[in-house]
């Protein structure tokens, strides 16, 4: 409840090699930012997708950052993101 997915993926599909890389797009709808944010976790959590790497490791850990959750960024939060995970040299 709360989630829709939108994909022209099925069972079987081949994704060829210049398909545009939104294979799908999933949607939370709540009446708060919290349980949205919990919503779509859970259905990326319970998502499998084999064959191809996707992103839902990347999703899961913006979900779980601090301000994204309080609502707390702006569009430097993927570089700020990427750089916190970025092995130290």
């Amino acid at each position: 409840e709360g989630i829709r997915v939108d994909s022209g993926a099925y069972t079987g599909w081949r994704i060829p090699p210049d398909y545009d890389s939104l294979v799908a797009k999933v949607i939370a709808f709540a009446p708060s930012r919290p349980l949205a944010i919990r919503k779509i976790r859970t259905a990326l959590e319970t998502t499998t997708i084999v064959g191809v790497k996707t992103n839902i490791p990347l999703l899961l850990g913006i979900l779980s950052n601090t301000d994204f959750m309080n609502g707390d960024y702006d569009t430097s939060l993927m570089e700020k993101f990427l750089e916190k995970k970025r092995p130290a040299d």
